[in-house]
């Protein structure tokens, strides 16, 4: 049971952080970072049914540290 719950804190993390990124930047801009269509991106936001191999490259870009992170990073705060 724990283990479900801790899916699901996991999950909502997720889709939170997903629509925080998706307000900040582009859905061209998150395309070319993950090297998927806007496509895939606009169904994966949606969380509709999609490539796995173009859903497996977005959730890397939004979990992983040198993808999204990196690109914010570099887009706000560098001058």
């Amino acid at each position: 049971m724990e283990t479900n719950s801790s899916y699901q804190e996991h999950d909502i993390a997720l889709q939170a952080r997903i629509r925080y990124i998706s307000r900040l930047l582009t859905k061209k801009e998150i395309a070319n970072i993950a090297r998927v269509t806007e496509e895939d991106v606009d169904l994966f936001e949606r969380n509709q049914v999609m490539n796995p191999i173009a859903k497996r490259r977005l959730l890397n870009a939004y979990i992983l540290k040198n993808t999204l992170n990196q690109y914010l990073f570099d887009r706000f705060y560098q001058s």
